[in-house]
């Protein structure tokens, strides 16, 4: 089964995925749990549909959303040490 390469919107190397694996399997090889599978045509991938050889290299890209997600949750972290010093 082939292996595909994934890469950040900067181009670097975040890891391979199997051919056939779906976008959530993806994710999880390269363990994110959310953003975006964008393909070599900029499409983004649905949950259920499948990485190809022919589609890649794809690009992983953090969504609105996600970041949103990842900025509240750092933020509660600081607090966090800061309440208990």
């Amino acid at each position: 089964m082939a292996q595909i390469r994934v890469e950040d919107e900067a181009g670097n190397h975040l890891g391979d995925v199997r051919e056939g694996d779906t976008k959530i399997q993806a994710l999880e090889r390269l363990a994110v749990r959310e953003g975006a599978l964008l393909d070599n045509k900029k499409l983004g991938l649905l949950n259920t549909d499948t990485v190809s050889f022919e589609k890649g290299p794809y690009v992983w890209k953090i969504n609105a959303r996600s970041g949103k997600s990842l900025v509240r949750c750092s933020f509660i972290v600081e607090f966090i040490q800061i309440i208990l010093g």
